[in-house]
């Protein structure tokens, strides 16, 4: 599980198809040929220490980039927030800081730039500013794309957490009561085979599975089947609870895998750009594979329309939410946006009849109602446009009310209806890289169906080997560890209680303070575990260790506090 948790999307990234070109217009290639050279002037002016100058081309390239129907450009930002780092490290804190600034006009909000006005702070010796600059970071990095990758690294991180304390629990019961198994399993070989072969015999059945594929594994498996007569009732319910663990580990690490693929997948990726108005540098060529993966589906067709509709090609966005209608006759967005397309060309009866159809779907649109009155009003139908913007205004007042007073340069309004098929554009591309890839999903499926099916097994083989083995009962195992006998088996006792709990047949005890052992000592690798997550180093990334360096210590501290106490006593 740790070998697949860390192998990343990667692999399953790289089964979408190859990119097939995306169509731009001349007037969209100047303005991006022009923010190229807005861009080359501000970088000038940075090297120049040109506050002033550098400003002015933040506002040049802010206007080109709404021209393109953006507010914001990624690419700009990071490579500002690197010439800010540069600064910073060569002591020019205050250039380090306006540049900062630059890169939050060029892209507000991004995590990346909280991180790097932490770092600017700490090299200051501003460490309150440094840590407050952290956590709006971490709070950014929560509300962005990028938050999935987190939380997929935080669930793997949790699982490991689980696999390991279960790994644990059977270890130490192997401890407690290993020696009893040995004793019965020779006794009974030695009866038919001789004490030198059954004692041998006895070592290679109970060891060598070590040397198996995937022997430690296997091994355990073995263990915790042949203890399951020798364990209490709780100790056999955290059992059956590690079997569990480990039957569904590979499906919830493959399903983390799968989604955060998809969710870093250009067609995705291309969503939440138009999502929140980002140009980057590769959004063209995330919508040909957009294009190519993905040609005759109606949600990629119309993600692609709405792209080119922001970038202002109508042209081609009109021939897409064609071909959108053709398969959905009723889909909303895609009315309104052709009823836009003939408003813009003067068409204002073809305008007025993509309005139409859109009023008539269910639920009522207050925007196709709207859209309707603006076209009569164009057309002098003055009632029916007064008649139509009286019923936008009954199905919601408030909206006409904010529509009505918001400069609008295309007067009706037109929306990115793409953004809410992003469940289906995702479930789509899932099933086409399985499609894609049937040996790698076939060889997925017996991994996770295999593994769950093994601790299936494991747990039926246990009860059958206990309902065959409980009349001739169980041997009592060895006290290799008694209580008073030597300093180093009490202070044993001390640190590590799982010993003396499994004794007692306390599993749900012992298995809490494996857990908690597990989890501080995985702390560390909290940050990035199996997951990379996309923004560049991450502050505060020794925290963890000193914490699990605080928790373990704490924990020491508090055991041989109990065991001086219990002397004492």
């Amino acid at each position: 599980m740790l070998a697949l948790a860390a192998a990343g999307p990667a692999g399953a990234q790289a089964s979408g198809v190859s990119a097939a070109g995306i169509e731009l217009t001349r007037s969209v290639q100047q303005s991006l040929k022009r923010l190229q050279e807005e861009w080359l002037q501000w970088t000038g002016a940075y090297l120049q220490g040109s506050q002033e100058r550098a400003a002015e081309e933040q506002r040049q390239i802010a206007s080109t980039v709404r021209q393109v129907g953006f507010v914001r450009v990624s690419d700009f930002s990071l490579a500002a927030m690197a010439r800010a780092l540069e600064s910073a490290r060569a002591g020019e804190v205050e250039r380090a800081r306006w540049v900062l600034a630059a890169a939050e006009q060029f892209d507000p909000g991004r995590p990346e730039i909280a991180f790097a006005r932490a770092r600017v702070a700490r090299a200051e010796g501003r460490g309150g500013e440094a840590v407050s600059a952290a956590f709006e970071g971490y709070r950014r990095l929560l509300a962005s794309p990028h938050r999935e990758a987190l939380l997929a690294g935080l669930r793997l991180w949790g699982l490991a957490v689980l696999l390991v304390a279960c790994g644990l629990f059977v270890l130490f019961a192997i401890a407690i009561r290993g020696s009893a198994l040995f004793r019965d399993l020779e006794g009974w070989l030695a009866a038919r085979l001789g004490r030198g072969v059954a004692r041998g015999l006895t070592l290679a059945l109970l060891v060598g599975p070590l040397f198996l594929p995937s022997g430690p594994l296997l091994l355990l498996l073995l263990w915790s089947i042949l203890l399951w007569g020798y364990l209490g009732r709780s100790e056999r319910i955290v059992t059956a609870l590690a079997w569990l663990v480990v039957g569904v580990a590979p499906m919830v690490a493959d399903r983390e895998v799968e989604r955060l693929a998809i969710a870093q997948s250009p067609p995705v990726r291309a969503i939440s750009a138009l999502r929140e108005g980002r140009l980057y540098g590769g959004i063209f060529s995330d919508l040909a594979v957009v294009k190519s993966a993905l040609p005759d589906e109606p949600a990629a067709l119309e993600l692609l329309a709405d792209c080119h509709r922001t970038l202002g090609q109508w042209e081609i966005a009109r021939g897409l939410y064609a071909a959108v209608l053709a398969a959905e006759p009723e889909n909303a967005a895609a009315l309104l946006n052709l009823g836009a397309y003939s408003f813009r060309k003067g068409d204002y009866a073809r305008a007025n009849e993509s309005f139409q159809a859109a009023t008539l779907l269910s639920p009522p649109s207050a925007a196709a109602y709207f859209n309707l009155s603006l076209g009569y009003s164009e057309s002098y139908l003055f009632d029916d446009s007064t008649a139509a913007l009286a019923r936008a205004k009954e199905i919601d007042a408030d909206r006409v009310d904010e529509w009505v007073k918001t400069p609008n340069p295309n007067r009706v309004l037109t929306f990115n209806g793409s953004l809410a098929r992003e469940p289906e554009i995702r479930a789509r591309l899932a099933q086409l890289w399985a499609g894609q890839e049937p040996d790698r999903a076939g060889a997925g499926a017996v991994r996770r169906w295999g593994s769950l099916a093994a601790a299936l097994g494991a747990a039926l083989a246990a009860v059958a080997l206990h309902l065959v083995r409980r009349r001739r009962g169980y041997g009592e195992p060895a006290d290799w560890l008694p209580w008073s006998a030597s300093a180093a088996s009490r202070w044993l006792r001390a640190l590590l209680p799982p010993l003396s709990r499994l004794e007692l047949g306390q599993g749900f005890a012992a298995f809490g303070t494996l857990l908690l052992l597990a989890t501080l000592a995985l702390l560390p690798a909290i940050g990035g575990f199996g997951v990379e997550v996309p923004v560049g180093p991450l502050p505060g990334r020794t925290l963890p260790v000193w914490v699990a360096v605080a928790g373990l210590l704490l924990y020491v501290a508090a055991r041989v506090r109990a065991e001086l106490a219990g002397e004492a006593e």
